[in-house]
């Protein structure tokens, strides 16, 4: 027999679509629209921004659902699903979002979501270089834009962390889901 879903279940699942929803949004806007950087396959990351806001206030496996969901749905609205473009992504958005777990986890308090973000961001970038040097590209060479994606991940990722570090700490004060953020908030206290 199926058990009927309380009011904090539905409220909890409408958040999770909703948190989806923008992910997706946030995929196809920024591959779609936004100019991309002179450097390959570099991109602002700005569904990161709710992978951060997941991480604090949802569990691992909400994290890495919405980042595969929000992954293979943008990259098939934006015809780059099963391209080198989606392995990259979806590879990236994996590692990245293991990181960000490790670092939110055993490091926050001495280092802030800004912190975390950029942890994610660098390995994100570190990740998809590796993976065109032995997959794609099959040159070690590649690994010369090291210092320069180092760069754009710090950019990203404190830029990322800002923006969801705004999100978190307006979260709670929305009547209809605040209750369901203040349950499942794994938020620690930080002056930044």
């Amino acid at each position: 027999m199926m058990r009927m879903m309380g009011s904090f279940e539905i409220r909890k699942m409408v958040i999770l679509a909703l948190l989806l929803g923008a992910g997706i949004v946030l995929y196809v806007i920024e591959y779609l629209y936004l100019p991309v950087f002179p450097i390959p396959g570099v991109r602002l990351g700005l569904a990161n921004i709710v992978t951060l806001f997941l991480i604090v206030f949802f569990s691992w496996k909400e994290c890495f659902f919405n980042a595969i969901a929000r992954t293979v749905v943008g990259s098939i609205i934006t015809g780059s699903f099963f391209t080198p473009a989606f392995i990259f992504s979806l590879s990236g958005a994996f590692v990245s979002i293991l990181i960000m777990l490790i670092v939110y986890n055993f490091f926050y308090g001495k280092l802030s979501l800004v912190g975390v973000s950029v942890a994610g961001a660098t390995s994100h970038n570190i990740t998809q270089l590796l993976l065109a040097a032995t997959l794609f590209v099959k040159h070690w060479g590649i690994l010369f834009q090291v210092p320069l994606l180092l760069f754009v991940a710090i950019a990203t990722g404190t830029i990322n962390g800002v923006i969801a570090n705004l999100f978190v700490k307006k979260a709670a004060l929305i009547p209809i889901f605040g209750k369901v953020f203040v349950a499942n908030a794994r938020l620690r206290e930080y002056d930044e």
